[in-house]
């Protein structure tokens, strides 16, 4: 039916500029894979088998909620913000509304985990694996702050700088890995410590590259990001001094906690006019009325 009839044409060009931007992208990815498992492998070959295994249930649980969300945006938003590639105003005013919403988001959830995750170690797993509490609770900062290095290399690939993702990654795998092996003669925790130290370190050249291409500074992230963090910090510790006081049954007293998290959260967030909050209030306004 169709005019059209498969050719046998090639073209150099396309595949260079494909290529030339694939390949880092590639490399990227393939190093991302052994560095996401330095530490479990670090760890198995200093330390216990159990105390490895505390570990990467730990590690699971948080990669678990804030990759998997985090991951979810940028697959959705990539394509529609590739087409704002060349409006740098319009690009940094959309990344800047993602950034605040998924913080808002990520960070009363990685803050209940940390704050609750006594409670629900002691409903869903044995006791054995009550010792991977404490590398849940630091690993919760690590996920807390994902979206921040995330999101900013999802603007590097839509301005079509996958040279620079590449070179940031070997500048912030360099920097955990030399951290990770100075950590490693004072223990697991001090491992753990080490990453969240990096997460910290790593804003650094994360932003700067932002900062150069549409003008999203750390410090402006940083804006971004603190009121819903303060907000969830506040929050889940209100969580966890009800747990720690409130003699309730496990279900039970997990469930309220949550709620009273929540709300000090919500309400928090609306005292300092967290402005994920009012943009997601917003978006479900405008959906009920057009329906």
């Amino acid at each position: 039916i169709s005019s059209w009839k498969p050719s046998c044409e090639y073209s150099t060009e396309s595949f260079q500029r494909l290529f030339a931007f694939g390949r880092n992208l590639l490399a990227e990815g393939l190093l991302s894979v052994l560095y996401q498992n330095s530490y479990v492998l670090v760890i198995g070959r200093f330390f216990s088998a159990e105390v490895t295994g505390l570990y990467f249930l730990a590690k699971k649980i948080s990669n678990l909620i804030s990759n998997q969300l985090t991951g979810a945006v940028q697959n959705a938003s990539f394509p529609a913000l590739s087409t704002l590639q060349d409006n740098n105003k319009a690009l940094l005013h959309k990344y800047r509304q993602i950034m605040q919403i998924m913080m808002f988001i990520i960070a009363p959830v990685m803050g209940a985990l940390a704050a609750l995750s006594p409670l629900i170690f002691e409903l869903v797993f044995d006791e054995k694996w009550h010792k991977a509490v404490p590398y849940l609770q630091l690993l919760c900062i690590v996920g807390a702050l994902y979206p921040l290095h995330a999101l900013n290399i999802n603007l590097l690939n839509v301005k079509g700088r996958s040279d620079l993702v590449f070179k940031i990654g070997l500048i912030k795998k360099a920097i955990s890995l030399l951290l990770l092996f100075l950590s490693i003669p004072f223990g697991v925790f001090a491992i753990v410590l080490s990453q969240v130290l990096g997460t910290f370190l790593a804003l650094i050249p994360n932003t700067y590259f932002s900062s150069k291409l549409v003008d999203y500074s750390l410090f402006t992230q940083v804006k971004d990001a603190l009121k819903p963090i303060i907000s969830a910090l506040v929050a889940s510790g209100i969580a966890w001094l009800f747990v720690d006081t409130v003699p309730l049954g496990s279900y039970l007293l997990l469930f309220i906690a949550i709620c009273v998290g929540l709300l000090f959260y919500l309400g928090l967030c609306l005292l300092t006019r967290a402005e994920g909050l009012f943009f997601i209030f917003d978006k479900l306004v405008l959906r009920f009325k057009e329906k």
